[in-house]
Formats: C-alpha cells, structure tokens, sequence
C-alpha cells in the first residue's frame, strides 16, 4: 500500500494533500495570479511523491528500515526528511533528489530505546536538471508537498 499526495492548483490555490486532483483554474502561469503559479498553475500539472513501504516498523531494540521514494511526474524533485525524534531515528539521506520518473531510496535506522509515538515527514520541491545540492533548495521558499512516515517501534 503506497501513500501518495500530490500538489496542485485548487482553483488557483495551491493545496497539498491525498484528495486533491483538480489542476489550476487558470489556463496559463501567466495568468494565474497566485503565489504558486510557477509551481502548478498550469492545465492538469501535478508533482507527487510516495513512500513504499508508506510507514516504517521497526524493533525497539533497533533496526534499519528502508523505503522507495517514487516520484511517478515528469519533474526532477529535490526531496528533505524531517524527524520528530533525531536523537533516537537516523535517516540517510537527509536530502536528496528522485529523477522525473524515477526512485530514490532512504535508511531510517532506529537505535534501541522505549517505543514513543514518532514520524517522519519527506518534504519535497522542484530541482533543475543540473541541482547538485538538495539543501540549498530547502534555503528558499516553502516545499511543494510532503508525504508523511508514521514510525511504529514494536
């Protein structure tokens, strides 16, 4: 089971979450006067990513958890995992990016310790084709999305 958001224009208004699939309301970037239009403002453009699995199970004792970010649209996205607990989860990669079309994976290892309600939260933006840097993409401007990753210690 994937958990899979998109973000896109909802009547010129840009909206991430899981129900949203209408595009812009405008039929061009130009027109759109909303602070999203270079993002989505343009018929039937979406960006999404998904998490596989789309939540990590891991022992108390500790363990490693690996997950598939996929990213089904037609844009390189830079991607940034955010945590609740980093003194207990150790993700790798932080930042990184998932071609258009393409997957891209990352470790959450969890050292031993008592259960605790944690997530995780993989936000992501739009990367040109030659980014090499994912933080700096972060530096600037809110993300496009993010896909939450509930952690569960058993």
């Amino acid at each position: 089971r994937e958990r899979n958001f998109r973000t896109t224009c909802d009547n010129g208004r840009c909206s991430s979450s899981s129900t949203s699939r209408r595009s812009c309301s405008t039929t061009s970037r130009e027109s759109c006067t909303n602070p999203c239009r270079r993002r989505c403002c343009s018929p039937g453009r979406s960006t999404s990513l998904s998490a596989d699995p789309p939540e990590a199970n891991v022992p108390v004792g500790g363990d490693l958890s690996t997950h598939l970010l996929r990213n089904p649209s037609g844009v390189r996205l830079a991607f940034k995992v955010k945590s609740t607990n980093n003194n207990t989860y150790r993700l790798k990669p932080v930042y990184g990016f998932v071609d258009a079309v393409g997957s891209s994976s990352i470790e959450i290892t969890r050292t031993a310790g008592p259960p605790k309600e944690d997530k995780l939260v993989i936000q992501f933006k739009e990367a040109a084709s030659d980014a090499a840097d994912a933080a700096a993409i972060f530096r600037e401007g809110a993300p496009l999305g993010d896909v939450p990753l509930p952690l569960r210690a058993t």
